[in-house]
């Protein structure tokens, strides 16, 4: 079991998640509610910065394969197991993450819908030039409250600019 503390400005509040290791991963097994639960809470704190990863089976590969990527992945605030392949080794490996898969981009989008709610900005950063502001124009369509604070591309080799420029938005 792990004990995640969130304290917010508005009240403080103790989650505890089952980790389930999954070939040395350490998933949070909760649901879709649970997650987005989290992560409002994170959205509440200020000036702390939370990381949230969503491997999948490629990506535990990935760390089977090149073992220093364990440390990285498992050092994030809440990791949510995001592909089938991760629901189906947790069953085979009898360590089954009974919660379900939760996908990263369902989770993204439910982030939106609560960041337009709360009048929370959101930076979209990655893909090809021209990518983040229309996936930022599509989610401003859906949510006509959300404010954007920043878009850049993931073509970029300076990342403590692109950092600078998050950090500066607001988001």
């Amino acid at each position: 079991m792990k004990e995640i503390n969130y304290n917010s400005d508005i009240q403080s509040k103790t989650v505890i998640t089952e980790k389930i290791d999954i070939r040395g991963v350490l998933f949070d097994s909760v649901t879709m509610d649970e997650a987005v639960e989290i992560c409002d809470r994170f959205i509440d704190e200020t000036n702390t910065a939370r990381v949230i990863h969503t491997p999948n089976a490629e990506i535990v590969q990935m760390c089977i394969e090149q073992n220093e990527y364990y440390e990285l992945i498992n050092s994030a605030d809440l990791i949510i197991p995001d592909g089938a392949g991760v629901i189906l080794a947790s069953r085979i490996l009898r360590r089954p993450l009974r919660k379900g898969k939760v996908a990263g981009i369902e989770l993204c989008e439910n982030l939106i819908k609560l960041s337009a709610a709360k009048g929370k900005g959101v930076f979209f950063l990655g893909g090809k030039p021209g990518i983040a502001q229309t996936a930022a124009s599509h989610m401003k369509e859906r949510y006509p409250g959300l404010k954007i604070a920043g878009c850049h591309d993931g073509y970029f080799k300076d990342d403590a600019a692109v950092i600078k420029k998050i950090n500066d938005s607001g988001a």
